[in-house]
């Protein structure tokens, strides 16, 4: 759990050093860390899907994009997030924030609050909103 708890705490010091996402993804690969399906693969001791040993250390930007907005690294459990539609169906519904079960300080934080909350003022900046086919960027 230390080596996860290392890894997430170095993708939110990259980010905030000015790297982007692409930049953050291959100095993870050259570093040869495990991605996050690897990583609980070999902690649980369960087979993993990804076959060839290269795999284990490609990551994607839409990884380092949920690390980055994930509240759980503040040290905030945030339950009932989904539930099911119908005990008939296995497809879920998103539930609203309001209605969600929010914990704060239930374990220790891996990053401080100001990390985290300067990584989402420039994760707010670096938005592009595509309008009528054009992108138009909020910087």
């Amino acid at each position: 759990m230390i080596e996860a708890a290392v890894n997430v705490k170095k993708i939110f010091q990259l980010y905030l050093q000015g790297n982007g996402y692409k930049k953050i993804v291959k100095n993870l690969k050259t570093n040869k860390v495990l991605n996050p399906s690897a990583y609980r693969s070999k902690k649980n001791n369960v087979m993993h899907f990804l076959r060839i040993a290269e795999d284990e250390y490609s990551w994607n930007t839409q990884a380092i994009d949920r690390i980055l907005t994930d509240i759980i690294y503040l040290g905030t459990l945030e339950l009932r997030k989904k539930e099911l539609i119908s005990y008939k169906s296995s497809r879920q519904k998103t539930i609203p924030k309001s209605e969600r079960a929010i914990f704060f300080n239930a374990h220790k934080a891996i990053v401080t609050k100001e990390e985290f909350d300067l990584a989402q003022k420039i994760r707010k900046s670096k938005q592009v909103v595509r309008y009528l086919n054009r992108a138009v960027s909020f910087l």
